[in-house]
């Protein structure tokens, strides 16, 4: 990557960063591509250069987030933690980062994000949703009775609600969180556990 491609690259992350900043503080419309462009420091012409309109931004900022929500999902697949400890840590990041997108407040976004998150990304969360269960088999915490079809529906009954938590705007934190927790330790069938509970 050359010097100039260093520079659009970076100021695009500033673009994202100051874009996902203000539109989890406001909401999508009572943002503008002035105020972005400032938290940014760049230029409003800038943005549309690279964007050209502001729903273009806001749809590619949401794919960035998304992939480096994945990335950081992978690493924690393939950690050294024992697979019970991953779950604990992908069911505390999967919170946090659900928390974040249904705080774009007022759901007056081109499409509301936690719709975004999964049904417009809906092949890159199946993808890494099959290696979470071909690991967890491997180790014996998700049973080889299930097959991949099953635990498909299964994902897809999860994913459709999320999705109806955000189109009723119903994004309740603690409901999010018992979904989570259902999802996560439904699959290896063991108890509940309390995240406030220290590591043992």
């Amino acid at each position: 990557m050359n010097g100039f491609e260093k520079r659009k690259q970076k100021k695009i992350k500033q673009i994202y960063n100051a874009c996902f900043h203000l539109m989890t503080k406001h909401g999508f419309s009572k943002v503008n591509v002035n105020e972005i462009a400032e938290l940014a420091n760049v230029s409003p012409a800038t943005i549309f250069n690279y964007f050209e309109t502001k729903e273009n931004l806001y749809e590619n900022m949401m794919n960035h987030w998304i992939d480096q929500i994945l990335a950081d999902y992978e690493h924690i697949l393939y950690s050294q933690l024992p697979f019970n400890q991953k779950l604990k840590e992908l069911f505390t990041h999967e919170s946090v980062n659900l928390k974040k997108a249904a705080s774009i407040k007022g759901h007056d976004s081109p499409v509301s994000p936690l719709t975004f998150i999964y049904s417009n990304n809906e092949e890159k969360f199946i993808s890494f949703y099959l290696k979470l269960v071909a690991l967890g088999k491997e180790e014996g915490y998700i049973s080889s009775h299930y097959s991949n079809k099953v635990l498909l529906r299964y994902l897809n009954m999860y994913l459709h609600e999320f999705i109806q938590l955000s189109v009723q705007n119903e994004n309740e934190d603690s409901d999010i969180d018992q979904l989570l927790e259902l999802f996560f330790y439904g699959l290896t069938g063991n108890k509940v556990i309390s995240f406030e509970e220290n590591d043992s």
